[in-house]
């Protein structure tokens, strides 16, 4: 799981694997939440940016048929605003 800034939002990169989908979290400062699940990488984080910097953690985890497998990533952290 990678993370850069684009200036349309954060991009989240992944690799598909073996999996149907990437179960993607974020936390912007409260905790993790979800944040989507994604079918073909990459996906775009389009909330806006704040306007004083600010760092955003995501984690994901892969997903067969609907079910959490494998482990989860390294949580990784971009600092955005």
């Amino acid at each position: 799981l990678k993370a850069l800034i684009l200036s349309t939002g954060v991009l989240i990169k992944w690799k598909k694997e073996f999996a149907d989908a990437l179960r993607i979290f974020v936390d912007r400062g409260n905790g993790f939440i979800l944040l989507a699940d994604d079918t073909e990488p990459d996906y775009l984080d389009t909330v806006a940016f704040p306007v004083a910097p600010a760092v955003w953690k995501y984690k994901a985890v892969y997903m067969i048929s609907d079910e959490q497998v494998g482990q989860w990533s390294d949580v990784v952290s971009i600092t955005v605003g």
